[in-house]
């Protein structure tokens, strides 16, 4: 993590780096054994580097991001491609949805205050409301229209602006992917389905992160997870009278 790629020309012939990653404060101050942090930059290069450049558009029509450790379970993947109009859109799942049980899960908590107070108030000044909204995705899973990518890499170097901008309070690779995709930004990020069609079969939902009951969308069993509870734990945490 010494040096931090800034841009790069669709061949790769030519690439501007900066050195050392912004991040000043402690890690363990704010995250334990500092791991989350260091996740979240390795996602800044694989999610944005990697899936953000125009080189998939000129091969690819749609993306499906699928973060490591997803379970697929009873259907194809190519079912997102099939089953959902993803044309000029950008679909992921909110992260206030996947965690019902959680009160705090606005987009100002993927950022460390502490880390710069100053900038932290810049960032506020800047984007307001947003910072406080409920509706920020997850960069778990993400679906959309590669044409949204541009000709000339400029969703790459926009978004590694976003990074570089605000490293040194940013938490992990989603904080920059919704100042960029959602409203503040370009505003086109939009929730991505949960139910499957009911001629379907298989699993009732695309996606969710655990394999939670939802009750209200009717979700018993889902085309894929990220984690997995046991019913004792879905029904104590996210159905108790409480």
């Amino acid at each position: 993590l010494e040096d931090i790629v800034r841009a790069a020309d669709l061949k790769g012939r030519t690439v501007e780096l900066v050195r050392s990653t912004p991040v000043p404060c402690e890690f363990e101050a704010h995250c334990p054994l500092g791991l989350r942090r260091l996740w979240g930059w390795r996602g800044y290069y694989v999610k944005t580097l990697a899936t953000m450049t125009s080189f998939w558009r000129r091969r690819y029509k749609r993306l499906l991001w699928v973060d490591c450790g997803m379970t697929v379970s009873g259907a194809p993947l190519t079912d997102f491609f099939t089953a959902i109009d993803s044309k000029g859109r950008f679909l992921a799942r909110s992260d206030a949805r996947s965690f019902p049980a959680v009160i705090n899960t606005t987009l100002e908590t993927q950022f460390h205050p502490p880390c710069d107070s100053a900038l932290f108030e810049k960032l506020s000044a800047e984007y307001g409301q947003d910072l406080v909204r409920m509706d920020y995705f997850t960069s778990t899973t993400m679906l959309y229209d590669s044409a949204l990518l541009g000709e000339n890499n400029e969703v790459m170097r926009d978004i590694a602006e976003l990074y570089h901008r605000w490293g040194p309070i940013i938490d992990q690779d989603q904080a920059a992917l919704n100042l960029y995709w959602g409203p503040s930004g370009r505003n086109l990020y939009e929730q991505l389905p949960l139910k499957r069609l009911e001629a379907q079969s298989g699993p009732d939902c695309f996606y969710e992160y655990e394999n939670r009951t939802n009750r209200v969308a009717g979700c018993t069993s889902y085309l894929m997870n990220k984690n997995f509870i046991s019913t004792l734990q879905d029904e104590v945490e996210n159905h108790g009278p409480w």
